[in-house]
Protein backbone atom coordinates (compact mmCIF):
# COMPACT_ATOMS: atom_id res chain seq x y z
CA UNK A 1 0.00 0.00 0.00
CA UNK A 2 3.01 2.30 0.18
CA UNK A 3 3.51 2.15 -3.58
CA UNK A 4 -0.02 2.83 -4.85
CA UNK A 5 -2.85 5.27 -4.15
CA UNK A 6 -5.66 2.82 -4.98
CA UNK A 7 -5.30 -0.65 -3.48
CA UNK A 8 -7.99 -3.28 -3.95
CA UNK A 9 -7.99 -6.47 -1.85
CA UNK A 10 -10.08 -9.24 -3.45
CA UNK A 11 -12.05 -11.89 -1.58
CA UNK A 12 -9.76 -14.05 0.57
CA UNK A 13 -7.81 -14.13 3.83
CA UNK A 14 -4.48 -12.31 3.87
CA UNK A 15 -1.98 -13.14 6.61
CA UNK A 16 0.28 -10.32 7.77
CA UNK A 17 3.14 -10.48 10.25
CA UNK A 18 4.01 -6.75 10.24
CA UNK A 19 1.95 -3.61 10.61
CA UNK A 20 0.88 -1.79 7.45
CA UNK A 21 1.64 1.94 7.36
CA UNK A 22 -1.08 4.29 6.17
CA UNK A 23 -0.36 7.28 3.96
CA UNK A 24 -2.15 10.28 2.46
CA UNK A 25 -4.41 10.01 -0.60
CA UNK A 26 -4.83 6.27 -0.11
CA UNK A 27 -8.00 4.38 -1.01
CA UNK A 28 -7.79 0.89 0.46
CA UNK A 29 -10.81 -1.24 -0.35
CA UNK A 30 -12.07 -4.82 -0.62
CA UNK A 31 -15.16 -6.93 -1.22
CA UNK A 32 -16.61 -6.52 2.28
CA UNK A 33 -16.59 -9.24 4.93
CA UNK A 34 -14.95 -11.68 2.52
CA UNK A 35 -11.79 -9.56 2.18
CA UNK A 36 -10.01 -10.39 5.43
CA UNK A 37 -6.73 -8.98 6.71
CA UNK A 38 -5.60 -11.23 9.57
CA UNK A 39 -2.75 -10.34 11.91
CA UNK A 40 -0.18 -12.86 13.09
CA UNK A 41 1.83 -10.51 15.27
CA UNK A 42 4.18 -11.51 18.05
CA UNK A 43 2.62 -10.21 21.24
CA UNK A 44 4.74 -8.22 23.74
CA UNK A 45 2.18 -6.47 25.96
CA UNK A 46 1.81 -3.60 23.45
CA UNK A 47 -1.27 -3.27 21.28
CA UNK A 48 -0.25 -3.60 17.65
CA UNK A 49 -2.59 -2.18 15.04
CA UNK A 50 -2.95 -3.73 11.60
CA UNK A 51 -3.15 -0.34 9.87
CA UNK A 52 -1.21 2.44 11.53
CA UNK A 53 -0.14 6.05 11.18
CA UNK A 54 1.10 6.94 14.64
CA UNK A 55 3.41 9.86 13.81
CA UNK A 56 3.01 13.06 15.87
CA UNK A 57 4.65 15.14 13.15
CA UNK A 58 3.34 13.80 9.83
CA UNK A 59 -0.32 14.20 8.96
CA UNK A 60 -2.17 11.82 6.65
CA UNK A 61 -4.92 13.38 4.56
CA UNK A 62 -7.76 12.23 2.30
CA UNK A 63 -7.47 8.58 3.32
CA UNK A 64 -10.33 6.17 2.64
CA UNK A 65 -10.62 2.63 4.01
CA UNK A 66 -13.70 0.63 3.12
CA UNK A 67 -15.22 -2.83 2.62
CA UNK A 68 -12.70 -4.84 4.63
CA UNK A 69 -12.67 -7.21 7.61
CA UNK A 70 -9.88 -7.29 10.21
CA UNK A 71 -9.12 -10.32 12.34
CA UNK A 72 -6.52 -11.39 14.89
CA UNK A 73 -5.04 -14.88 14.87
CA UNK A 74 -4.51 -14.96 18.63
CA UNK A 75 -7.82 -14.01 20.26
CA UNK A 76 -6.28 -14.35 23.74
CA UNK A 77 -4.22 -11.16 23.33
CA UNK A 78 -4.91 -7.47 22.90
CA UNK A 79 -4.93 -6.44 19.25
CA UNK A 80 -5.70 -3.39 17.15
CA UNK A 81 -7.41 -2.62 13.88
CA UNK A 82 -6.72 0.97 12.75
CA UNK A 83 -4.76 3.73 14.50
CA UNK A 84 -4.36 7.27 13.13
CA UNK A 85 -2.64 9.86 15.32
CA UNK A 86 -2.48 12.94 13.05
CA UNK A 87 -4.80 14.08 10.26
CA UNK A 88 -5.67 17.52 8.91
CA UNK A 89 -7.73 16.80 5.79
CA UNK A 90 -10.26 14.15 6.59
CA UNK A 91 -10.53 10.39 7.01
CA UNK A 92 -13.30 8.11 5.76
CA UNK A 93 -13.81 4.63 7.24
CA UNK A 94 -16.79 2.79 5.79
CA UNK A 95 -18.15 -0.77 5.87
CA UNK A 96 -15.52 -2.27 8.15
CA UNK A 97 -15.73 -5.45 10.24
CA UNK A 98 -13.53 -6.28 13.25
CA UNK A 99 -13.69 -9.83 14.58
CA UNK A 100 -11.64 -10.84 17.62
CA UNK A 101 -9.90 -7.43 17.56
CA UNK A 102 -9.91 -5.96 21.08
CA UNK A 103 -9.32 -2.33 20.01
CA UNK A 104 -10.99 -1.60 16.67
CA UNK A 105 -10.24 2.05 15.90
CA UNK A 106 -8.08 4.62 17.67
CA UNK A 107 -7.99 8.29 16.64
CA UNK A 108 -5.27 10.40 18.26
CA UNK A 109 -5.44 13.92 19.64
CA UNK A 110 -4.13 15.53 16.45
CA UNK A 111 -7.21 14.82 14.34
CA UNK A 112 -8.12 18.32 13.13
CA UNK A 113 -10.45 17.58 10.26
CA UNK A 114 -13.67 15.67 9.71
CA UNK A 115 -13.46 11.94 10.33
CA UNK A 116 -16.36 9.84 9.09
CA UNK A 117 -17.07 6.38 10.54
CA UNK A 118 -19.97 4.63 8.83
CA UNK A 119 -21.13 1.02 9.11
CA UNK A 120 -18.50 -0.15 11.60
CA UNK A 121 -19.05 -3.59 13.14
CA UNK A 122 -16.91 -4.96 15.97
CA UNK A 123 -17.77 -8.35 17.48
CA UNK A 124 -16.32 -10.60 20.20
CA UNK A 125 -13.65 -8.03 20.92
CA UNK A 126 -12.51 -9.19 24.33
CA UNK A 127 -14.30 -12.47 24.96
CA UNK A 128 -11.15 -14.56 25.26
CA UNK A 129 -8.71 -12.05 26.74
CA UNK A 130 -7.41 -12.61 30.27
CA UNK A 131 -9.08 -10.69 33.07
CA UNK A 132 -6.04 -8.48 33.72
CA UNK A 133 -6.07 -7.25 30.11
CA UNK A 134 -9.82 -6.89 29.55
CA UNK A 135 -9.93 -3.33 30.93
CA UNK A 136 -7.62 -2.18 28.12
CA UNK A 137 -10.05 -3.29 25.43
CA UNK A 138 -11.75 -0.24 23.86
CA UNK A 139 -13.96 -0.66 20.82
CA UNK A 140 -13.53 2.87 19.41
CA UNK A 141 -11.27 5.43 21.10
CA UNK A 142 -11.46 9.03 19.80
CA UNK A 143 -9.32 11.92 20.95
CA UNK A 144 -9.68 14.17 17.91
CA UNK A 145 -12.16 16.75 16.68
CA UNK A 146 -15.13 16.62 14.30
CA UNK A 147 -15.76 12.88 14.35
CA UNK A 148 -19.05 11.64 12.92
CA UNK A 149 -20.23 8.06 13.43
CA UNK A 150 -23.27 6.35 11.96
CA UNK A 151 -24.41 2.71 12.17
CA UNK A 152 -21.80 1.65 14.73
CA UNK A 153 -22.02 -1.74 16.43
CA UNK A 154 -19.58 -2.73 19.19
CA UNK A 155 -20.33 -6.12 20.72
CA UNK A 156 -18.39 -7.93 23.41
CA UNK A 157 -15.63 -5.55 24.44
CA UNK A 158 -15.02 -5.05 28.16
CA UNK A 159 -13.13 -1.84 29.01
CA UNK A 160 -15.25 0.60 26.98
CA UNK A 161 -17.42 0.31 23.92
CA UNK A 162 -16.91 3.95 22.88
CA UNK A 163 -14.50 6.33 24.59
CA UNK A 164 -14.36 10.04 23.67
CA UNK A 165 -11.55 12.01 25.30
CA UNK A 166 -10.88 15.64 24.41
CA UNK A 167 -13.29 15.58 21.47
CA UNK A 168 -14.79 18.79 20.12
CA UNK A 169 -17.77 18.70 17.75
CA UNK A 170 -19.21 15.43 16.54
CA UNK A 171 -22.26 13.24 16.33
CA UNK A 172 -23.05 9.55 16.74
CA UNK A 173 -26.21 8.06 15.25
CA UNK A 174 -27.71 4.58 15.29
CA UNK A 175 -25.17 3.07 17.66
CA UNK A 176 -25.42 -0.33 19.35
CA UNK A 177 -23.02 -1.11 22.19
CA UNK A 178 -23.40 -4.21 24.31
CA UNK A 179 -21.87 -7.30 25.79
CA UNK A 180 -21.98 -10.26 23.45
CA UNK A 181 -23.73 -12.72 25.82
CA UNK A 182 -24.60 -13.03 29.48
CA UNK A 183 -21.19 -14.63 29.91
CA UNK A 184 -19.18 -11.91 28.16
CA UNK A 185 -20.53 -8.65 29.49
CA UNK A 186 -19.34 -5.12 28.83
CA UNK A 187 -18.03 -3.21 31.82
CA UNK A 188 -18.59 0.31 30.46
CA UNK A 189 -20.69 1.40 27.50
CA UNK A 190 -19.83 5.01 26.60
CA UNK A 191 -17.39 7.34 28.34
CA UNK A 192 -17.09 11.03 27.47
CA UNK A 193 -14.53 13.29 29.15
CA UNK A 194 -13.08 16.75 28.49
CA UNK A 195 -15.25 16.99 25.39
CA UNK A 196 -17.81 19.43 24.02
CA UNK A 197 -20.51 19.79 21.35
CA UNK A 198 -21.13 16.07 20.84
CA UNK A 199 -24.56 14.68 19.99
CA UNK A 200 -25.83 11.10 20.43
CA UNK A 201 -29.04 10.10 18.70
CA UNK A 202 -30.65 6.64 18.77
CA UNK A 203 -28.16 4.61 20.80
CA UNK A 204 -28.78 1.17 22.26
CA UNK A 205 -26.71 0.01 25.23
CA UNK A 206 -27.18 -3.33 27.01
CA UNK A 207 -25.41 -6.17 28.84
CA UNK A 208 -23.38 -3.66 30.86
CA UNK A 209 -21.90 -5.24 34.01
CA UNK A 210 -18.64 -6.50 35.38
CA UNK A 211 -17.76 -10.16 35.59
CA UNK A 212 -19.60 -10.66 38.88
CA UNK A 213 -22.86 -9.28 37.53
CA UNK A 214 -22.62 -5.94 39.37
CA UNK A 215 -23.99 -3.09 37.24
CA UNK A 216 -21.36 -0.58 36.19
CA UNK A 217 -21.73 2.46 33.87
CA UNK A 218 -23.78 2.59 30.70
CA UNK A 219 -22.88 6.23 30.05
CA UNK A 220 -20.34 8.30 31.96
CA UNK A 221 -19.76 12.01 31.28
CA UNK A 222 -16.88 13.84 33.00
CA UNK A 223 -15.80 17.51 32.70
CA UNK A 224 -17.66 18.00 29.43
CA UNK A 225 -20.22 20.48 28.11
CA UNK A 226 -22.93 20.65 25.47
CA UNK A 227 -23.29 16.88 25.31
CA UNK A 228 -26.69 15.88 23.90
CA UNK A 229 -28.00 12.39 24.65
Amino acid sequence: INNFDNVYIPKGTYKITNQLNLKSNLHLSGDGETSIIKSYFEYNDVIKYILISDSNSQSITRTIIDNLQFMNNNVNTLSGGIYVEFSTRGLIFNNLWFNGISNCIKLGDKIWAITSLTNIYGTYLADNISDELKNLAIGIYCQGNTTYGKNIEIIGTYGYGLYLSGCSVGSWQDTNISGSTSQYLMKNGIKIENSNDVDFNTCWIEQVADGSGVLTKSIEVIDSKQISL
